[in-house]
C-alpha cells in the first residue's frame, strides 16, 4: 500500500515539476511582451513628445508591473539619489543586479541602453526600432517554441514519473 502511495506521489511530483517548467516559460513570455510594450512606449514618447528618457522611465514605472516595474523603480530611485552617476551607468548596474529575468532579457536591456546615447533623436529612434524588431523576433520564436514544447514537457513529466515508479516498484 505504501509503495503504491509512493508511486502516486512520485508521478504527481514529476507532473508538478513539468507544470512549473511550463509556468516559467509563460512568465518569460509575459516579461518579454511587457518589455516590448515598454520599448514601444519609449519609442513613441521620444519620437512625438521629445521627453528625456529618465522622465519616460519614471512615467512608465507607474503603469508597469512585475520585473520591469521593479527594475524601473530601482533606476528611478538611483536617479533620485543624485549620486553623480550618469543614466547609462545606473541602467547598466541595475541590469546586472536589479532585473530578474533571463540572459536574453538582460541583453536586450543592455542593448537598449546603448541606443540611448545618441545625440541625434533620429538615430536614437532608429536604434530603438532595431531593438524592438529584434525583440519581436525573439518573442515570435519563444511563442512558437512554447506552443511546440508545452505538451511535450507535460508528457515527459508524466512519463518520467511513471517510468521511475515502475522501476522502484
Amino acid at each position: 500500500m505504501i509503495r503504491i502511495l509512493g508511486a502516486v506521489l512520485l508521478v504527481l511530483g514529476f507532473c508538478g515539476l513539468s507544470l512549473e517548467k511550463v509556468k516559467e516559460e509563460k512568465e518569460q513570455l509575459k516579461r518579454l511582451s511587457e518589455l516590448k510594450s515598454f520599448i514601444t512606449y519609449l519609442l513613441r514618447e521620444i519620437e512625438y513628445s521629445h521627453i528625456p528618457i529618465p522622465d519616460i522611465c519614471e512615467e512608465y514605472f507607474g503603469r508597469s508591473e512585475g520585473a520591469l516595474k521593479d527594475f524601473l523603480e530601482k533606476v528611478c530611485a538611483c536617479l533620485g539619489k543624485k549620486e553623480g552617476k550618469s543614466f547609462d551607468v545606473i541602467w547598466e548596474e541595475e541590469c546586472s543586479t536589479g532585473y530578474v529575468g533571463k540572459k536574453e532579457e538582460k541583453a536586450i536591456l543592455r542593448r537598449l541602453n546603448k541606443s540611448f546615447g545618441f545625440c541625434n533623436t533620429g538615430m536614437q529612434i532608429s536604434a530603438i526600432e532595431q531593438n524592438l524588431d529584434e525583440l519581436e523576433k525573439i518573442i515570435l520564436q519563444k511563442e512558437k517554441k512554447f506552443q511546440d514544447n508545452r505538451k511535450l514537457i507535460l508528457y515527459f513529466g508524466v512519463m518520467s514519473g511513471l517510468l521511475l515508479s515502475i522501476i522502484l516498484l
